[in-house]
C-alpha cells in the first residue's frame, strides 16, 4: 500500500510525555485541590483530550486562564526533563520525506507549546504541515484537522492518506475523516478500539513492514 500523506498524533505516538504530564499536574493539584491524590491511571488520561477540556474537568472551581496560565509557567521545565522521542521516530520521519512521502503533525498541544516541543526535540523542519487547536475550529475527534492538511497539500484521495495514533481520540478522528488508521501498541493507556485498526505498529524501526508501505 502505497501512501501519500501520512499523519501522526505527537504525545504518546511521536513523544512520550506522560511523566511531563503528571509532575505538571501534581504541581497544579498541590496549588489548588491539595487534598486530592488521583490514582496513575488519572494522569494516563491526560495525554489525548486538549487541555481545554482537561483543565476545567479537573480543576471545575478555578477560572480556566488562571489554571492555564499556571500550567504554562510550571511545564516547561517538566518538558526538558522528562519529554522524549520514542526510539526511532525522528528517523522514520527522515526516511519518510526521502521517499517524497508528505508527514505531518496533529497534535492536542496548543501552537506554542507545540512549536516549543518541536524545537526542543529537533524535528521542527520535518513536517510539512502543523496542526493544532489554535488552526482549527474543532480538534479531535472532528476531521477537520485531517482535512484542512489534504487541503493544504491538494491530496483530495482519502485512500492515499494514513493517520498513526495511540488513544481512542486519534481512531474517532480518522474513522471521522474516513483515512485508514494505524495504532502504536506503546501506549501504557488502555484501549479497546485495537481490532479497529488497519495496522498495529510495533515499533518506528519496522513501521514501513508494520503498515505494508
Amino acid at each position: 500500500m502505497q501512501y501519500s500523506l501520512i499523519l501522526f498524533d505527537f504525545d504518546g505516538t511521536l513523544i512520550d510525555s506522560d511523566q511531563m504530564l503528571k509532575a505538571t499536574f501534581l504541581q497544579l493539584y498541590a496549588i489548588y485541590r491539595p487534598t486530592y491524590h488521583p490514582r496513575d491511571e488519572v494522569f494516563l488520561s491526560f495525554s489525548g483530550p486538549p487541555l481545554s477540556e482537561t483543565l476545567p474537568k479537573e480543576f471545575p472551581d478555578v477560572p480556566f486562564e488562571e489554571v492555564y496560565q499556571k500550567y504554562l509557567e510550571i511545564s516547561p521545565k517538566f518538558y526538558k526533563k522528562y519529554v522524549r522521542l520514542y526510539p526511532g521516530a525522528k528517523e522514520l520521519l527522515l526516511r519518510l520525506k526521502q521517499r517524497h512521502i508528505f508527514v505531518g503533525l496533529i497534535t492536542s498541544k496548543r501552537r506554542l507549546a507545540t512549536e516549543m516541543t518541536l524545537e526542543m526535540l529537533k524535528i521542527n523542519n520535518i513536517f510539512d504541515v502543523v496542526i493544532t487547536p489554535d488552526d482549527v475550529k474543532k480538534m479531535k475527534p472532528a476531521p477537520e484537522s485531517i482535512f484542512k492538511v489534504m487541503n493544504l497539500l491538494n491530496i483530495s484521495d482519502k485512500n492515499s492518506v494514513l493517520y498513526v495514533g495511540d488513544s481512542q481520540y486519534d481512531y474517532l478522528t480518522s474513522e471521522n475523516a474516513g483515512v485508514d488508521f494505524a495504532l502504536v501498541d506503546w501506549s501504557p493507556r488502555k484501549n479497546s478500539f485495537a481490532n479497529f485498526a488497519k495496522f498495529i505498529v510495533h515499533d518506528f524501526a519496522s513501521f514501513e513492514i508494520d503498515i505494508h508501505l
